[in-house]
């Protein structure tokens, strides 16, 4: 017996076309528990949105948590896929407070993992796949990266303290030129240096217009063919050197995906080579996770904005 979509609400019509298009690109469902032991998110606990924790004591008596965040138990819970690549795909819930310190919240994610040999195919690959899924959320979207190795090798010539260091990655996220050069000034960095880190942060918009900026103010460098390469041919591209991460668990390329009805991104991704090393794992990674609970601002027809 068929059904009807239609009886279905939006969030959960849109989720089972984005497992749809996972399966259909060779993705493999990846299914886990809940909870792990709390002391495995404790230990890694800056790769997490948030410190706060929902926990339990089970009958063991072992302190265990309701599950957080569901990159990390899929990079503990698969083995190394050297030589090959592993596409998988999830639909899951994970529990951590809502924004700016609100209520604890049950979040429904799906979302995309390749682990192993993650080549510029398999970036282009993934990259398409966040590109397909933002446009089955809206027909007016944008996924915006950056490239985190550009990025760190530029604060590596700065020659700043891990505390400084920190605070310059939040200034760049917050597109604070004036913080950073304050900042690095006050620390008693390189003039030149600080000058092309402050200049890389302020370049953004389409990769026809920004690359060409990125090869004059650091020529050579590889991350513009990178980002040239990958994102060749992909429609509603920008490039947003503001986009920053934690550089101790992400690298090369990272992205942040908006539609014209959210106020905030609805999917966010890139590469964790970091987070698998730190996890005893010697192949790279890269996913992104679709934020379903962002969709009950999901227009039932038409009626979008311009982004």
């Amino acid at each position: 017996m068929g059904y009807d979509p239609a009886v279905l609400p939006v969030e959960e019509r849109l989720s089972l076309e984005l497992r749809s298009l996972y399966h259909s690109k060779g993705c493999r469902l990846y299914r886990m528990s809940k909870f792990e032991e709390y002391d495995f998110y404790a230990r890694n606990k800056d790769f997490l949105m948030s410190d706060s924790v929902i926990t339990f004591t089970d009958v063991g008596g072992k302190l265990m948590a309701l599950r957080p965040d569901v990159t990390l138990s899929i990079v503990r819970g698969s083995g190394d896929a050297l030589p090959g690549l592993r596409k998988l795909f999830y639909h899951e819930n994970i529990y951590r407070p809502s924004d700016h310190g609100g209520p604890f919240r049950e979040l429904p994610q799906v979302g995309v993992e390749f682990q192993g040999a993650v080549d510029r195919g398999a970036l282009r690959d993934c990259l398409s796949l966040a590109v397909g899924s933002l446009a089955l959320l809206s027909p007016e979207y944008r996924l915006r990266l950056s490239h985190l190795d550009l990025t760190a090798r530029l604060l590596d010539a700065l020659e700043l303290s891990p505390e400084d260091r920190q605070r310059a990655v939040i200034c760049i996220g917050a597109k604070n030129r004036s913080g950073l050069e304050e900042l690095c000034r006050a620390a008693g960095a390189d003039g030149t240096a600080i000058g092309k880190l402050s200049q890389l942060m302020g370049f953004s918009g389409p990769p026809d217009s920004v690359l060409p900026s990125v090869r004059a103010l650091c020529p050579g460098d590889a991350a513009a063919d990178e980002l040239e390469r990958v994102t060749s041919g992909l429609p509603n591209i920008s490039i947003d050197f503001s986009i920053a991460g934690n550089l101790n668990y992400y690298n090369g390329i990272v992205f942040e995906g908006y539609v014209s009805f959210a106020p905030s991104r609805v999917l966010s991704g890139g590469q964790y080579d970091g987070l698998m090393r730190k996890l005893g794992r010697r192949d790279s990674a890269v996913g992104f996770a679709v934020y379903l609970d962002q969709l009950d601002r999901l227009p039932e027809e038409g009626g979008w904005g311009k982004l």
